[in-house]
């Protein structure tokens, strides 16, 4: 073979690896792209989900609150009805003896109905310490949650994705130490495919 021959052979191999290296290259970019998604998403997601949490915690405790108000008012209205049973009870007691029968046999059947209301509304009352329970779960979620967010961003810092990418922005990605920008994905095509075309001539 001669001396031109091998140069040609040695040639067409360089261009071979080089389309192979830009191929490698390529996929590379591509998976730090979908990293950068990830991330990006992560550090969108988790704080609107914590947000989120956050506001259903609260809505959770105004309810409860609520709830717990209007049992009091009620226990309070229960407790006037128990005082008004009481009076006519006593005023019963002054009725002449078939009459004075007949109304307390009344005031006993609103007495049983006032005291197993009230009955009621106490265990509703003790019923809505549920959003203690609830809170204390979803403060655990919302701080697991921040935990989360907090890794998530340092493990982007850690492969080179900065704070701005991490944020919605119309510019490109740039690499961590801000000299260079990544080529985009035409650039790329253009490479391989000049490559490509020249190691088949």
């Amino acid at each position: 073979m001669s001396e031109n021959n091998k140069l040609m052979v040695t040639f067409d191999k360089f261009k071979s690896e080089l389309a192979g290296l830009a191929q490698y290259v390529d996929d590379a970019r591509k998976g730090i792209d979908d990293i950068e998604s990830a991330f990006q998403m992560s550090s969108e997601k988790f704080p609107e989900a914590s947000g989120q949490l956050s506001m259903v915690s609260g809505d959770l405790e105004n309810a409860a609150n609520n709830i717990m108000e209007l049992i009091e008012n009620l226990v309070d209205e229960n407790d006037k009805s128990k005082a008004l049973v009481d009076e006519l009870s006593a005023l019963a007691q002054k009725l002449p003896e078939e009459d004075a029968k007949t109304a307390g046999g009344l005031t006993e059947k609103l007495d049983a109905v006032n005291t197993s209301m009230k009955t009621i509304m106490m265990d509703m009352f003790a019923n809505t310490s549920f959003h203690d329970l609830s809170g204390q779960k979803l403060k655990k979620v919302i701080s697991t949650l921040g935990t989360v967010e907090a890794k998530i961003l340092e493990m982007a810092c850690n492969v080179g994705v900065t704070t701005s990418e991490l944020a919605p922005s119309d510019e490109k990605p740039s690499y961590a130490d801000g000299k260079s920008e990544m080529h985009g994905q035409g650039d790329v095509d253009k490479i391989l495919n000049d490559l490509m075309q020249k190691n088949l001539s």
